[in-house]
């Protein structure tokens, strides 16, 4: 496979799995983020 197909599929499922994560963020994920600016 050449190497700008998969880092362009690698883009994309980043930039999906980015937005599943922010609609689908659990309450003790935010919590460690915000312990560990602190």
């Amino acid at each position: 496979m050449p190497e700008y197909t998969s880092s362009r599929m690698q883009r994309l499922t980043g930039h999906h799995d980015y937005g599943k994560q922010k609609r689908q963020r659990p309450a003790f994920v935010l919590k460690e983020m915000a312990d560990g600016r602190n």
